[in-house]
């Protein structure tokens, strides 16, 4: 399942070459927004693409894992997990950076080191001073938000479109051992009141 507009699930679902397997990164630089992060993989999975995942160690490890990103870390599966200092792919279909404006540094530094196709900018701050820079970096980058409210902020602000997207996971309390005090059940919108 995922809410948003539909320019926004076709790119994820069909921008890329199918005349051999597509292979797509993943990027969240920040601790925030792992309760995300199952939704594109899912969604991306259901694609069956190859996807490199890169998130802060710490995420790596089991006892950070709140939301069930680890789940998808099954020999069966084409989904790696790495370090943000990993080494990225030398080339890629596509790259999604999720709240790319509070790392514009490590944006522009992980755009040096692949060849992407396609790039996919998922702004969660619509009001970021980076956001201008970013659009340096990759003017012909694709723009989202996480959310609905902060589209139409962004796209008066750049001056182009964009859309909203903000894919989830189906996610049951059977799906995972869920010892921790936090586990993922349900769903959430974050919104500033």
């Amino acid at each position: 399942m995922a809410l948003g507009t539909l320019p926004g699930m076709l790119f994820l679902l069909f921008s890329f070459q199918r005349t051999r397997a597509s292979t797509v990164a993943l990027v969240s630089e920040k601790m925030f927004h792992q309760e995300m992060l199952p939704g594109y993989i899912h969604v991306l999975k259901v694609v069956n693409v190859n996807l490199s995942v890169f998130l802060p160690h710490r995420l790596l490890n089991k006892t950070e894992d709140r939301f069930g990103l680890l789940d998808y870390r099954l020999p069966s599966t084409d989904t790696r997990f790495l370090p943000l200092n990993a080494e990225p792919p030398k080339f890629v279909d596509a790259v999604i950076f999720i709240s790319p404006e509070y790392s514009q540094d490590y944006v522009k530094t992980f755009l040096s080191q692949t060849e992407a196709r396609r790039v996919a900018f998922v702004i969660h701050n619509g009001d970021a001073k980076a956001l201008p820079g970013l659009l340096e970096i990759r003017p012909d980058a694709e723009l989202f938000t996480l959310a609905p409210h902060v589209q139409q902020f962004v796209s008066n602000r750049v001056n182009r479109t964009v859309q909203w997207l903000l894919p989830t996971r189906p996610s049951s309390i059977a799906d995972r051992n869920c010892s921790l005090k936090q586990c993922f059940k349900g769903f959430s919108i974050q919104v500033r009141i």
